[in-house]
């Protein structure tokens, strides 16, 4: 609320550049990768059992989350951009720790 009494719509919609961008490059490595991995598993010549498509969803996932992540980064830190924080008894950086859990 405070933001969009101080910026209006665009201090809300501040960062989702990067969301869409991150969520679009996400969703193409995990759907694209997909098949690759399960037909590297299997040698694409019998349907894989449910243990090497558990495999190759949790490779994919995972290697999409760690490519994509740096862009969730920039989105919180675009975000915190023009707020201005307190020093005191966090120290000068205090609004640079919401964005430490963020996966």
């Amino acid at each position: 609320r405070k933001t969009w009494v101080e910026e209006g719509f665009t201090g809300v919609q501040r960062g989702l550049r990067f969301a869409m961008v991150r969520e679009a490059s996400k969703n193409s490595f995990r759907i694209g990768l997909f098949e690759p991995l399960l037909q590297a598993q299997t040698g694409g010549s019998r349907r894989a059992s449910w243990r090497e498509r558990l495999l190759a969803g949790g490779t994919s996932g995972g290697v999409a989350a760690v490519v994509c992540n740096p862009l969730d980064r920039l989105k919180i830190l675009l975000q915190l951009e023009g707020r201005s924080f307190v020093s005191g008894a966090g120290g000068g950086g205090g609004g640079g720790g919401g964005g430490g859990g963020v996966g």
